[in-house]
Protein backbone atom coordinates (compact mmCIF):
# COMPACT_ATOMS: atom_id res chain seq x y z
CA UNK A 1 0.00 0.00 0.00
CA UNK A 2 1.52 3.91 -1.18
CA UNK A 3 1.80 6.11 1.37
CA UNK A 4 -0.78 8.38 -0.91
CA UNK A 5 -3.50 5.69 -0.32
CA UNK A 6 -2.51 4.71 3.40
CA UNK A 7 -3.03 8.55 4.26
CA UNK A 8 -5.95 8.59 2.01
CA UNK A 9 -7.54 5.67 3.63
CA UNK A 10 -7.03 7.20 7.70
CA UNK A 11 -9.18 9.90 5.93
CA UNK A 12 -12.31 7.55 5.55
CA UNK A 13 -14.91 6.90 8.38
CA UNK A 14 -14.08 3.64 9.50
CA UNK A 15 -16.26 0.80 11.52
CA UNK A 16 -17.06 0.66 15.16
CA UNK A 17 -16.26 -3.12 16.31
CA UNK A 18 -18.23 -4.35 19.32
CA UNK A 19 -16.71 -6.77 22.21
CA UNK A 20 -15.95 -9.83 21.84
CA UNK A 21 -12.24 -35.53 -15.10
CA UNK A 22 -13.47 -39.15 -14.81
CA UNK A 23 -17.05 -39.02 -15.76
CA UNK A 24 -19.69 -39.52 -12.49
CA UNK A 25 -22.96 -40.70 -11.77
CA UNK A 26 -25.10 -37.62 -10.85
CA UNK A 27 -27.44 -37.64 -8.00
CA UNK A 28 -30.81 -36.50 -6.79
CA UNK A 29 -30.53 -35.04 -3.29
CA UNK A 30 -32.78 -37.18 -1.55
CA UNK A 31 -36.62 -35.49 -0.47
CA UNK A 32 -36.15 -36.38 2.86
CA UNK A 33 -33.17 -34.34 3.14
CA UNK A 34 -32.64 -32.59 6.43
CA UNK A 35 -33.52 -28.97 5.69
CA UNK A 36 -30.89 -26.09 6.77
CA UNK A 37 -30.80 -24.82 10.19
CA UNK A 38 -29.16 -21.62 10.96
CA UNK A 39 -26.53 -21.81 13.64
CA UNK A 40 -26.88 -19.23 16.28
CA UNK A 41 -23.53 -17.93 14.66
CA UNK A 42 -21.61 -18.51 11.86
CA UNK A 43 -17.89 -19.01 12.97
CA UNK A 44 -15.30 -18.45 10.41
CA UNK A 45 -12.49 -20.55 9.13
CA UNK A 46 -10.41 -19.08 7.69
CA UNK A 47 -6.94 -19.68 10.10
CA UNK A 48 -5.99 -16.50 8.67
CA UNK A 49 -8.32 -14.60 10.07
CA UNK A 50 -8.32 -13.66 13.94
CA UNK A 51 -11.34 -13.58 16.11
CA UNK A 52 -12.92 -9.50 16.91
CA UNK A 53 -12.02 -8.59 13.95
CA UNK A 54 -14.19 -6.65 11.71
CA UNK A 55 -15.05 -9.32 8.73
CA UNK A 56 -14.92 -12.39 11.35
CA UNK A 57 -17.97 -9.92 13.80
CA UNK A 58 -19.77 -9.36 10.28
CA UNK A 59 -19.66 -13.10 9.08
CA UNK A 60 -20.61 -14.53 12.84
CA UNK A 61 -23.38 -11.38 13.73
CA UNK A 62 -25.14 -12.38 9.61
CA UNK A 63 -25.58 -15.68 10.63
CA UNK A 64 -28.77 -15.68 8.29
CA UNK A 65 -27.83 -13.98 5.21
CA UNK A 66 -24.18 -16.15 5.72
CA UNK A 67 -26.21 -19.58 5.85
CA UNK A 68 -27.89 -18.86 2.65
CA UNK A 69 -24.81 -18.17 1.01
CA UNK A 70 -22.80 -21.07 2.10
CA UNK A 71 -25.49 -23.24 1.03
CA UNK A 72 -26.84 -21.40 -2.21
CA UNK A 73 -28.60 -23.52 -4.98
CA UNK A 74 -26.00 -23.20 -7.14
CA UNK A 75 -22.77 -24.42 -5.49
CA UNK A 76 -24.45 -27.21 -4.08
CA UNK A 77 -25.91 -28.79 -6.73
CA UNK A 78 -22.68 -28.54 -8.64
CA UNK A 79 -20.84 -30.08 -5.75
CA UNK A 80 -23.41 -33.28 -5.24
CA UNK A 81 -23.54 -33.45 -9.33
CA UNK A 82 -27.40 -33.48 -9.16
CA UNK A 83 -29.49 -32.88 -12.23
CA UNK A 84 -29.25 -29.22 -11.84
CA UNK A 85 -25.76 -29.32 -11.60
CA UNK A 86 -25.32 -29.64 -15.12
CA UNK A 87 -21.79 -28.18 -17.06
CA UNK A 88 -23.54 -25.90 -19.18
CA UNK A 89 -25.16 -24.13 -15.70
CA UNK A 90 -21.06 -24.12 -14.50
CA UNK A 91 -20.33 -22.82 -17.48
CA UNK A 92 -23.27 -20.45 -17.81
CA UNK A 93 -21.72 -18.89 -14.55
CA UNK A 94 -17.95 -18.51 -15.18
CA UNK A 95 -19.67 -16.45 -18.64
CA UNK A 96 -21.60 -14.54 -16.08
CA UNK A 97 -18.78 -14.04 -13.57
CA UNK A 98 -16.48 -13.36 -16.44
CA UNK A 99 -18.46 -10.10 -17.37
CA UNK A 100 -18.48 -9.41 -13.50
CA UNK A 101 -14.73 -8.77 -13.67
CA UNK A 102 -14.55 -6.88 -16.92
CA UNK A 103 -17.72 -4.62 -15.65
CA UNK A 104 -15.98 -3.86 -12.34
CA UNK A 105 -12.84 -2.76 -13.21
CA UNK A 106 -13.55 1.16 -13.20
CA UNK A 107 -14.84 0.80 -9.68
CA UNK A 108 -10.85 1.34 -8.63
CA UNK A 109 -10.67 4.95 -10.64
CA UNK A 110 -14.29 5.91 -8.87
CA UNK A 111 -12.44 5.52 -6.08
CA UNK A 112 -9.46 8.55 -6.86
CA UNK A 113 -12.63 11.06 -5.99
CA UNK A 114 -12.33 10.57 -2.21
CA UNK A 115 -9.07 11.70 -2.33
CA UNK A 116 -8.50 14.02 0.19
CA UNK A 117 -8.28 17.55 -1.99
CA UNK A 118 -5.59 18.71 0.52
CA UNK A 119 -2.64 15.75 -0.82
CA UNK A 120 -0.08 16.98 -2.69
CA UNK A 121 0.02 17.03 -6.32
CA UNK A 122 2.74 14.44 -5.84
CA UNK A 123 0.88 11.94 -3.50
CA UNK A 124 -2.36 12.05 -5.94
CA UNK A 125 0.35 11.35 -9.06
CA UNK A 126 1.51 8.39 -6.88
CA UNK A 127 -2.03 7.05 -5.98
CA UNK A 128 -3.42 7.98 -9.80
CA UNK A 129 -0.75 6.08 -10.69
CA UNK A 130 -1.26 3.35 -8.41
CA UNK A 131 -4.90 3.06 -9.35
CA UNK A 132 -3.86 2.58 -13.29
CA UNK A 133 -1.81 -0.53 -12.65
CA UNK A 134 -4.29 -1.87 -10.18
CA UNK A 135 -6.92 -1.76 -13.14
CA UNK A 136 -4.55 -2.93 -15.45
CA UNK A 137 -3.94 -6.08 -13.46
CA UNK A 138 -7.58 -6.54 -13.24
CA UNK A 139 -7.75 -6.63 -17.03
CA UNK A 140 -5.19 -9.14 -17.30
CA UNK A 141 -6.69 -11.52 -15.04
CA UNK A 142 -10.08 -11.31 -16.71
CA UNK A 143 -8.06 -12.14 -20.05
CA UNK A 144 -6.53 -14.91 -18.48
CA UNK A 145 -10.06 -16.10 -16.98
CA UNK A 146 -11.41 -15.69 -20.54
CA UNK A 147 -8.73 -17.72 -22.24
CA UNK A 148 -9.16 -20.62 -19.55
CA UNK A 149 -13.38 -20.09 -20.32
CA UNK A 150 -13.19 -20.65 -24.23
CA UNK A 151 -9.95 -23.23 -23.29
CA UNK A 152 -10.72 -27.26 -24.01
CA UNK A 153 -8.49 -28.16 -20.89
CA UNK A 154 -10.81 -25.79 -18.86
CA UNK A 155 -14.96 -24.89 -19.38
CA UNK A 156 -14.33 -25.16 -23.43
CA UNK A 157 -16.87 -22.87 -23.91
CA UNK A 158 -17.05 -20.99 -27.57
CA UNK A 159 -16.00 -17.50 -27.99
CA UNK A 160 -19.06 -16.91 -30.02
CA UNK A 161 -21.31 -17.87 -26.74
CA UNK A 162 -18.70 -15.76 -24.58
CA UNK A 163 -19.13 -12.55 -26.96
CA UNK A 164 -22.95 -12.94 -27.12
CA UNK A 165 -24.02 -13.77 -24.25
CA UNK A 166 -27.07 -11.91 -22.26
CA UNK A 167 -26.09 -10.51 -18.71
CA UNK A 168 -28.13 -11.54 -16.42
CA UNK A 169 -30.01 -8.71 -14.51
CA UNK A 170 -28.63 -9.27 -10.92
CA UNK A 171 -25.22 -9.10 -12.46
CA UNK A 172 -26.44 -5.48 -13.74
CA UNK A 173 -27.76 -4.22 -10.24
CA UNK A 174 -25.20 -5.89 -8.25
CA UNK A 175 -22.36 -4.04 -10.66
CA UNK A 176 -23.88 -0.90 -10.11
CA UNK A 177 -24.46 -1.20 -6.44
CA UNK A 178 -21.14 -1.98 -6.37
CA UNK A 179 -20.10 1.26 -8.15
CA UNK A 180 -22.42 3.58 -6.47
CA UNK A 181 -20.78 2.50 -2.99
CA UNK A 182 -17.43 3.83 -4.59
CA UNK A 183 -18.64 7.10 -3.59
CA UNK A 184 -19.20 5.74 0.20
CA UNK A 185 -15.23 5.91 0.04
CA UNK A 186 -12.63 2.87 0.04
CA UNK A 187 -13.38 1.43 3.20
CA UNK A 188 -16.98 0.65 3.26
CA UNK A 189 -16.73 -0.10 -0.65
CA UNK A 190 -14.39 -3.01 0.53
CA UNK A 191 -16.51 -4.06 3.05
CA UNK A 192 -19.54 -4.34 0.55
CA UNK A 193 -16.71 -6.89 -1.19
CA UNK A 194 -16.14 -9.27 1.56
CA UNK A 195 -18.83 -11.70 0.79
CA UNK A 196 -17.28 -12.03 -2.47
CA UNK A 197 -13.40 -11.64 -1.52
CA UNK A 198 -13.41 -13.41 1.90
CA UNK A 199 -16.58 -15.44 1.19
CA UNK A 200 -16.02 -17.28 -1.38
CA UNK A 201 -13.18 -19.57 0.27
CA UNK A 202 -15.57 -20.20 2.96
CA UNK A 203 -17.95 -21.97 0.66
CA UNK A 204 -14.71 -23.73 -1.17
CA UNK A 205 -13.60 -25.01 2.39
CA UNK A 206 -17.50 -26.19 2.72
CA UNK A 207 -17.85 -28.54 0.04
CA UNK A 208 -14.19 -29.44 -0.59
CA UNK A 209 -15.10 -31.05 3.83
CA UNK A 210 -18.50 -32.35 2.81
CA UNK A 211 -18.75 -36.28 1.68
CA UNK A 212 -21.30 -34.97 -1.05
CA UNK A 213 -18.91 -33.26 -3.07
CA UNK A 214 -17.84 -35.33 -6.42
CA UNK A 215 -14.43 -34.78 -6.96
CA UNK A 216 -12.62 -34.46 -10.06
CA UNK A 217 -15.73 -32.48 -12.24
CA UNK A 218 -15.33 -29.32 -13.66
CA UNK A 219 -16.61 -27.84 -11.28
CA UNK A 220 -14.22 -29.54 -8.18
CA UNK A 221 -11.25 -28.88 -10.73
CA UNK A 222 -12.46 -25.41 -12.15
CA UNK A 223 -13.98 -23.45 -9.06
CA UNK A 224 -13.71 -25.36 -5.77
CA UNK A 225 -10.07 -26.01 -5.95
CA UNK A 226 -9.19 -22.42 -6.99
CA UNK A 227 -10.71 -20.63 -4.20
CA UNK A 228 -9.24 -23.09 -1.36
CA UNK A 229 -6.66 -19.93 -1.04
CA UNK A 230 -7.13 -18.05 2.16
CA UNK A 231 -4.84 -15.62 1.47
CA UNK A 232 -7.18 -13.03 -0.73
CA UNK A 233 -9.46 -12.82 2.28
CA UNK A 234 -7.17 -12.55 4.98
CA UNK A 235 -5.74 -9.48 2.98
CA UNK A 236 -8.44 -7.88 3.16
CA UNK A 237 -9.30 -8.48 6.73
CA UNK A 238 -5.86 -6.84 7.28
CA UNK A 239 -6.18 -3.92 5.17
CA UNK A 240 -9.64 -2.74 6.82
CA UNK A 241 -8.24 -3.66 10.26
CA UNK A 242 -5.68 -1.30 9.67
CA UNK A 243 -7.91 1.68 9.11
CA UNK A 244 -10.82 0.36 12.06
CA UNK A 245 -9.62 2.90 14.13
CA UNK A 246 -9.52 5.81 12.03
CA UNK A 247 -13.17 6.85 12.84
CA UNK A 248 -14.93 3.97 15.05
CA UNK A 249 -18.28 4.72 15.57
CA UNK A 250 -21.35 2.92 16.13
CA UNK A 251 -23.55 4.77 13.31
CA UNK A 252 -20.63 3.56 10.80
CA UNK A 253 -20.89 0.22 11.87
CA UNK A 254 -24.49 0.24 10.76
CA UNK A 255 -23.93 1.03 7.22
CA UNK A 256 -21.32 -1.43 6.71
CA UNK A 257 -23.34 -4.12 8.39
CA UNK A 258 -26.05 -3.17 5.97
CA UNK A 259 -23.45 -2.98 3.01
CA UNK A 260 -22.21 -6.37 4.13
CA UNK A 261 -25.83 -7.74 4.04
CA UNK A 262 -26.67 -6.42 0.90
CA UNK A 263 -23.72 -8.23 -0.62
CA UNK A 264 -24.90 -11.74 0.57
CA UNK A 265 -27.72 -11.20 -0.56
CA UNK A 266 -26.62 -10.21 -4.46
CA UNK A 267 -23.90 -13.05 -4.44
CA UNK A 268 -26.43 -15.40 -3.51
CA UNK A 269 -28.55 -14.41 -5.81
CA UNK A 270 -25.74 -14.56 -8.83
CA UNK A 271 -25.11 -17.56 -7.64
CA UNK A 272 -28.54 -19.08 -8.36
CA UNK A 273 -29.20 -17.04 -11.36
CA UNK A 274 -27.43 -20.03 -13.07
CA UNK A 275 -29.39 -22.95 -11.80
CA UNK A 276 -30.22 -24.37 -14.85
CA UNK A 277 -29.54 -22.21 -17.73
CA UNK A 278 -28.45 -23.48 -20.75
CA UNK A 279 -25.78 -21.67 -23.37
CA UNK A 280 -27.16 -19.87 -26.60
CA UNK A 281 -24.78 -19.25 -29.32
Amino acid sequence: MSLSWTRMFLLLPALAISAAALPHERREVPATAEPIITPAECLHHNPEVQDGTLVAQLWRQNCDLVTKFLHNAFTAAQAAQTSKGTLESLQYYFIQDYYYLTLTVPHKAYLLKSLDPDESATDQTSAINETVLDMTSDLEYASHFRQDLTSPDHLNVSSTVVKNAKLEPVLRQYVDWLGENTKLGWYLFSVSRVPCIYGWAEIAYQLNQSSSTVRGTKFFDEWISPNLDWSYGAKLSVELQEVLSANNNIETFAVANGLFRQALEFETAFFESAVGKVLED
